[in-house]
């Protein structure tokens, strides 16, 4: 548990943490159903997130090195919550295994 391990002032706990993985075509996707689900999860009280890794991932321009899964883990850090959702389609499948098995470590 020591990934999820941050001191509550500095990070704001969410209730909800949904997870747009990085593709290996190096494109940010746009995810309208994550997007929705967020906006569903807000109305009805829920404190939630989308990470949308893919856009953050273009933006920065980060290679895929070995060092890509640390940059993975220090983006779930920053927004910790009580559940994770990861969005899994063809093209991200790998993606999301990898970051279930970091949010479970």
């Amino acid at each position: 548990m020591a990934l999820l391990e941050v001191k509550e002032k500095e990070f704001e706990m969410y209730d909800i943490l949904l997870i747009n993985p990085i593709n290996h075509y190096g494109v940010a996707s746009n995810p309208l159903g994550l997007q929705i689900l967020t906006s569903i999860c807000k109305q009805n009280n829920y404190n939630a997130k989308l990470l949308d890794l893919s856009l953050l991932h273009k933006q920065e321009g980060f290679l895929f090195t070995d060092d890509i899964f640390n940059w993975i883990e220090e983006k779930i850090k920053q927004y910790p919550a009580k559940y994770y959702g990861i969005s899994v389609m063809n093209g991200t499948f790998i993606w999301g295994i990898t970051i279930a098995k970091i949010i479970k470590k």
